[in-house]
């Protein structure tokens, strides 16, 4: 006859496997309204309550933020348009916690002429800074619209370190926006990399030290790259070039060492790249 002692670690085991077998996947609705969700981002708060953002009927920027017992859902940002000479379109969003009640959002906005005939009009690159009382928009950048650009170049990540928002954006070329919480105003703006050589797919991360990490595909050449900003300014590298690679990337951090996972869309394969 076993003894418990013998039996408790098989008795542990079994109730481990019937609550991973068991277990299903519970979906619900946050938002049913109009074309809703594209490119959306989420962040958990310091209390640990989910927060999302997300556009809808391409010129609006949603938020929702779950409650305990369901999502609640609010508008941030709504374009004003004319149907006849131009749209604006909210092009991505990025959302990042800063306090157990405050969170920061940043976004681009994208305007395209209808006619011809009409004139250009601003791209923009907008941060909302949301607290329970109110929400506050601030523009961070603005440059006239780039017809040649689609909307699928566009990338926008964010992340909070103290006082300061770390905004990394492609935005014609990419940009880093540091921006003071505390004193709401933009402390620098600086180019990551080379000027002029068009990217896109940013993942924007930080580590236990304060600094960023951020992994991009660079459209060119079909190229992955990592940059690392530490004592104020950025530090480029290759991590692949060998064939049309680092689409669809995301990037973190393990034990202090960054690892990134992307496309090579040469061979059609997801690969991983590790800094040692």
């Amino acid at each position: 006859m076993k003894s418990v002692c013998t039996r408790l670690p098989l008795i542990v085991l079994f109730f481990l496997v019937t609550e991973f077998c068991f277990a299903q996947w519970n979906t619900s609705t946050i938002d049913s309204s109009g074309d809703t969700g594209r490119r959306n981002d989420v962040s958990i708060s310091t209390t640990g309550i989910p927060h999302v953002v997300y556009i809808k009927n391409d010129d609006q920027l949603n938020y929702a933020e779950w409650t305990g017992e369901s999502w609640s859902a609010s508008v941030l940002y709504s374009a004003i348009n004319n149907d006849y000479t131009y749209h604006r379109y909210v092009d991505c969003c990025a959302i990042a916690g800063w306090t157990s009640r405050i969170t920061v959002v940043a976004f681009t906005v994208d305007y395209q002429k209808i006619w011809s005939s009409g004139s250009d009009g601003d791209d923009t690159l907008y941060l909302i800074v949301k607290s329970d009382e109110a929400s506050t928009l601030y523009t961070l950048d603005q440059t006239v619209h780039n017809a040649g650009r689609s909307l699928s170049e566009s990338d926008i990540d964010v992340v909070v370190i103290g006082d300061t928002a770390h905004v990394v954006a492609i935005f014609n070329k990419l940009n880093h926006y540091q921006f003071n919480l505390s004193t709401r105003s933009l402390i620098s703006k600086s180019a990551v990399g080379e000027v002029g050589v068009p990217s896109s797919d940013i993942s924007l991360i930080s580590d236990s030290t304060g600094s960023l990490h951020l992994a991009y595909y660079e459209s060119e050449d079909g190229d992955l790259k990592y940059a690392h900003f530490q004592g104020g300014s950025w530090s480029v590298v290759y991590v692949d070039t060998v064939g049309d690679v680092g689409k669809y990337n995301d990037i973190v951090i393990k034990d202090g060492v960054p690892h990134i996972f992307y496309y090579d869309a040469t061979n059609g394969k997801l690969k991983h790249a590790v800094l040692r």
